[in-house]
């Protein structure tokens, strides 16, 4: 049971941090709806999460610096070392709170002003909870939490880690959405609105963007020659026949092409317009170095693999 909960438990905590990457103030504090919960400046310089009780309904939306709060304080709550009934070696919990059961205990702690310090924090807070999820045994894991755990007083001490690796996937999950969600929101504005309109194939957006100006495609053709690799990246294949029927390359220079991606997704009508246009049917890609057809033969994709043999 131990080594379970452990497995889960480092592989919740990498995903979750590996979706962190690059994580910039900006995206820690933004706030994508009106009245959003968040942490605040305070008149001693500090900085608080927003909180308060909140009885049914779903509550406010929470930024990322809000949500990567309650998941240090998940991670690092004195509790876990209580409930759990085992004592950390030369350390203490993060999170000093009472022995509560909710946000209200830390809410008057300090938050992290900023995503380097949040990510800090949480590093720490993950290896206190690594530390006490480590000293338990697969006999004590098995015993009742008793009185400490009030309302959950029946339950095991393996059925409380099981509940707090809940927390830490779902908030995990959470603050990875919000991620995707700043960034396809930035990008939208950022990008050049005849991309847009060359990878969503709308004929119309892009016979208007380039009436004034012909030459607006070679330029972009010169400066964005792997639109199509773009577009199956993107699954975009209603995209990839306007796109080649206006030149753009079939291929890549190296690595995994359009024809990988094509062949992974089972598009045998795009596998064969691409390989038509020119597309390289042997070369391999650069990480599991492994060609087209070794990419449809992975996700099971019989009818794709059966006309690569047949070449």
């Amino acid at each position: 049971m131990k080594e379970n909960l452990l497995g889960l438990s480092d592989y919740t905590f990498s995903r979750t941090r590996a979706r962190l990457h690059g994580l910039t103030d900006d995206e820690y504090l933004w706030e994508p709806v009106p009245g959003c919960w968040t942490v605040r400046p305070q008149p001693d310089g500090g900085f608080r999460a927003d909180w308060a009780v909140e009885l049914g309904g779903a509550g406010p939306f929470t930024t990322i610096a809000w949500r990567m709060w309650h998941l240090i304080g998940c991670y690092g709550a004195r509790r876990n070392a209580t409930w759990l009934n085992v004592s950390v070696p030369g350390g203490s919990a993060p999170i000093p709170a009472p022995q509560v059961t909710s946000d209200a205990g830390y809410a008057a702690n300090a938050a992290p002003a900023t995503a380097a310090a949040a990510l800090r924090a949480l590093d720490e807070a993950h290896d206190y909870w690594r530390q006490c999820l480590n000293a338990v045994t697969d006999e004590t894991s098995a015993e009742k939490l008793g009185p400490i755990g009030g309302q959950y007083a029946d339950s095991n001490r393996a059925g409380f880690a099981l509940h707090m690796l809940d927390e830490f996937i779902h908030h995990g999950a959470e603050v990875a959405l919000l991620r995707d969600l700043y960034r396809a929101e930035h990008e939208a504005k950022e990008q050049d609105p005849l991309i847009s309109a060359l990878l969503s194939a709308d004929v119309g957006a892009v016979t208007a963007t380039t009436a004034a100006d012909p030459s607006t495609l070679d330029r972009l053709r010169a400066s964005r020659p792997n639109l199509v690799l773009d577009a199956a990246r993107l699954g975009r294949w209603h995209a990839v026949a306007p796109l080649l029927k206006l030149g753009f390359a079939a291929d890549v220079a190296e690595g995994a092409g359009p024809l990988h991606h094509a062949a992974a997704a089972g598009r045998l009508d795009v596998v064969k317009l691409l390989i038509e246009k020119g597309a390289h049917v042997h070369r391999e890609d650069e990480t599991w170095h492994s060609p087209p057809r070794g990419w449809a033969e992975y996700f099971g994709r019989r009818e794709v693999v059966e006309y690569f043999e047949s070449l």
